[in-house]
């Protein structure tokens, strides 16, 4: 059973959840302003993918907050089971 202690013997601390920096607060804003709601913190470069759903549709998707801010979107793909969208 693997041990939740640091090698020092410490507890590490949780991961935060939230922004800690105005500069991650913007690109978490750009994400949500593009259709994507991040899952994680920003993964810290603006190639990685960040995983986030589409708030859309709800699908799991990885953009790249440079593809996002190229105008990279969601194609809205439809989860199983899910009725198709009204029009």
């Amino acid at each position: 059973m693997p041990t939740p202690y640091a090698p020092s013997g410490r507890l590490d601390p949780p991961e935060p959840t939230s922004p800690s920096t105005v500069e991650e607060l913007e690109r978490e804003e750009t994400m949500r302003a593009a259709g994507y709601k991040p899952k994680v913190r920003y993964p810290g470069a603006r190639s990685m993918p960040w995983p986030s759903e589409c708030i859309d549709c709800g699908a799991p998707r990885k953009p790249t907050l440079q593809d996002v801010e190229r105008g990279v979107r969601c194609q809205h793909v439809r989860r199983r089971g899910s009725p198709p969208p009204r029009r």
